[in-house]
């Protein structure tokens, strides 16, 4: 359905329309086309624009149809400064992940009223929602069997938000994951088995002594870094943190020569590749959690150093640019709203 409504959408700004006319500004919708118009009016949930040449005048813009970046742009320059204004901006950005910019709007509106923000008690609020959107995110990327992603969500919410209701669902969630990787890993490594069941003992002889004691050293820094999650004191969650991506990487490392040593065998290489990328993906995902539990104590600069190992390892890994991203719009508004975790 909202696929169908974002479609309307398009077809009636692309219609109506002109390519260019004076005093416009550009908007960008979810499914990246740009649009000129003019902004009649906004409100939490749309913009109206204005569509000259059009015999329809004005054209009611869903705020779901929209980028949320580009809603976020819009709604807040041409809003009307209230408290309450802000405070629904804020909900909206932080259902949407923007969780610097939630925190911006606020304090923009405890600044305005700050008796209204207490009355509403829209923090603990906003907290709680965004929490259980990303779970919610989590719960839909396990179900569809993308449990990278999963995990990276349900993560976030353990790391940022420990302590919202939405936290133990997200525990669950890990274990979910968990189980299912479990299984996904032992069919990998039981196909591979039969893969190299033909071919030359010295190839069947370095799986069993050099692939299989390399799968213990990952399952125990997985391990490690799965009760990271559930820790409950930030410094030693952050130690844990640590502790795992080293043991990550040392993996990664071991690796990396095991693959270079049978880059002969065409078969045991690339298992031994496939298994590299899911462990660099895990070493990113300890390095970003690592950083995300000192971004939610306020310590900007030390989330950024974690952040910074993670883009060593992986510089096109979406977690990880999407963690500078955070840590860089942190960086620009106070974190004191919006902190969630005991030191």
């Amino acid at each position: 359905m909202h696929r169908i409504f974002l479609v309307v959408v398009v077809t009636v700004l692309a219609v109506a329309m002109p390519s260019r006319f004076g005093g416009a500004e550009e908007i960008l919708l979810r499914d990246g086309r740009t649009f000129d118009v003019t902004v009649d009016s906004t409100e939490p949930d749309s913009i109206r624009v204005r569509v000259e040449g059009s015999t329809s005048g004005t054209v009611d813009v869903p705020a779901r149809s929209f980028d949320p970046h580009s809603f976020y742009d819009v709604r807040s320059r041409h809003m009307e400064a209230t408290a309450k204004n802000h405070l629904q901006l804020a909900k909206y950005c932080a259902e949407q992940g923007l969780f610097a910019r939630a925190r911006s709007q606020v304090e923009k509106a405890r600044r305005l009223d700050a008796d209204y923000v207490e009355r509403k008690m829209a923090l603990p609020d906003l907290v709680e929602g965004v929490a259980s959107s990303i779970v919610g995110s989590a719960a839909a990327f396990l179900a569809k069997g993308d449990l990278d992603e999963a995990k990276r969500y349900a993560s976030t919410v353990l790391t940022d938000f420990p302590e919202t209701p939405a936290a133990e669902e997200a525990g669950k969630l890990i274990a979910k994951i968990e189980v299912a990787r479990a299984a996904d890993e032992a069919a990998e490594l039981q196909a591979a088995t039969e893969a190299l069941k033909d071919q030359e003992s010295s190839a069947r002889k370095a799986l069993d002594t050099e692939v299989r004691p390399l799968v213990r050293r990952y399952e125990a820094a997985r391990k490690l870094h799965d009760d990271a999650l559930r820790e409950k004191s930030t410094s030693r969650s952050i130690e844990m943190f640590e502790a795992a991506a080293k043991q990550f990487e040392a993996v990664l490392e071991s690796s990396t020569k095991l693959a270079k040593k049978h880059e002969d065998n065409a078969t045991l290489s690339k298992e031994i590749n496939r298994a590299r990328e899911r462990v660099t993906a895990d070493a990113v995902g300890a390095w970003v959690n690592a950083g995300g539990v000192e971004l939610s104590r306020g310590s900007i600069k030390k989330a950024g150093d974690y952040g910074k190992k993670a883009l060593a390892l992986d510089p096109k890994s979406p977690a990880a640019t999407a963690f500078r991203s955070r840590v860089e719009l942190a960086a620009a508004t106070s974190d004191k709203y919006w902190r969630t975790r005991r030191r």
